[in-house]
């Protein structure tokens, strides 16, 4: 059965060094949070909190409306997945998967009904009597989940579970964990540093940062409306342009921005939400930067440095006349060149402001 988890006012220092401070969100049944965040912002230790491998300094977790920190991790009915996947080498693929089981003494048919269904899901029926040293990396990682779905938990932990695959294996297991969240249909808690396994898994996302939470959204709420210039340089690849403002007027209710080099940039932004007397940064997307002729009409100009094909999409750095540099994106299809002098338009309904405390405007906000 899924599971519903509440952390409330959650915080974790280490020697007096703070690592998460006075947190509190929740996880709805059948969920697939991912925590998304920089090195060192607190994410595993959450993971490792609610599993109960470290302890609280302060704060409740809750799951279906039970205290769940006053539990050991053996009594939480939660099954995590580790980054070193943790199988015992002397073990076949089977006794490593129904071990946990036959230590808390479950039935034999039990047992048996339970790795048969893992085993069908992952598709690994032929491994079984496999020793974890004559498989791949990526059917390690499978053990390592059946071994999870066996408990039948009422919900999975995975940190950071295919950071030691390559990418191609990567991008497969990933399609592989999105429909195994829709098999199982139960809650799950994901840990990654992988913009992408967190944009593609996630019903919502968690942005860990400096102790606390930047923000709660769905991925294309958190890409398309980041809540902090943090979240909008972190997410997204390549990161946001981030431009210092010289000044902002209001026309008709919106926001005009005057940036040095530039056109004046006439956005969707109510200026009634912005607060008075303060400097601003604006930011705004690569895609959102349309490349055109240098004879053509332009909000600016400036000359092509360097061209990253990528296949489906090119990313063009073009320096400005300051020195400025900004990453706009063009179609593969396009014939570009370095040293190229081009202009740049912008989409004024993409165009988001950071005041000084680095919150941030979007257009069309009420």
């Amino acid at each position: 059965m899924a599971a519903s988890i509440e952390i409330k006012n959650l915080t974790k220092a280490y020697n007096g060094s703070m690592v998460l401070n006075d947190i509190s969100f929740h996880i709805k049944e059948r969920e697939f949070i991912v925590f998304l965040g920089p090195s060192g912002c607190g994410k595993s230790t959450l993971l490792r909190m609610i599993a109960g491998l470290e302890n609280l300094s302060d704060g409740e977790i809750w799951m279906d409306g039970k205290r769940l920190d006053t539990l050991a991790p053996g009594h939480r009915n939660i099954s995590m997945v580790f980054q070193n996947y943790a199988l015992y080498p002397h073990m076949s693929v089977e006794e490593n998967m129904t071990f946990g089981l036959k230590n808390i003494g479950t039935e034999k048919s039990v047992i048996k009904q339970r790795l048969s269904e893992a085993a069908r899901i992952l598709e690994i029926e032929h491994l079984l009597n496999r020793k974890p040293a004559e498989l791949s990396g990526g059917q390690r990682q499978r053990v390592a989940i059946g071994r999870a779905i066996v408990r039948e938990p009422s919900a999975f932990l995975f940190d950071e579970p295919l950071s030691n695959l390559d990418a191609a294996l990567r991008s497969r297991t990933r399609i592989e964990l999105a429909q195994l969240h829709q098999r199982v249909n139960t809650t799950m808690i994901y840990v990654t540093h992988d913009q992408v396994e967190a944009m593609t898994l996630a019903d919502r996302i968690v942005i860990l940062n400096n102790k606390g939470i930047e923000q709660i959204g769905t991925p294309i709420e958190i890409y398309q409306r980041p809540a902090s210039k943090f979240v909008a340089g972190f997410v997204g690849s390549p990161a946001m342009n981030f431009f210092d403002v010289d000044k902002v007027e209001e026309l008709n209710g919106k926001a005009v921005i005057h940036i040095d080099q530039f056109a004046a940039i006439h956005s969707t932004i109510n200026t009634h939400r912005l607060p008075l007397a303060q400097r601003f940064e604006m930011g705004i997307r690569a895609e959102d930067i349309i490349i055109t002729e240098k004879d053509e009409p332009a909000h600016a100009t400036g000359k092509i440095t360097f061209i990253e094909r990528l296949g489906d999409r090119t990313l063009v750095y073009v320096s400005l006349e300051s020195g400025k540099m900004l990453i706009a994106e063009a179609s593969s299809k396009r014939h570009l060149q370095t040293n190229q002098h081009v202009g740049l338009n912008i989409d004024f309904d993409s165009v988001h402001l950071f005041d000084e405390s680095e919150k941030a405007y979007h257009g069309g906000e009420l």
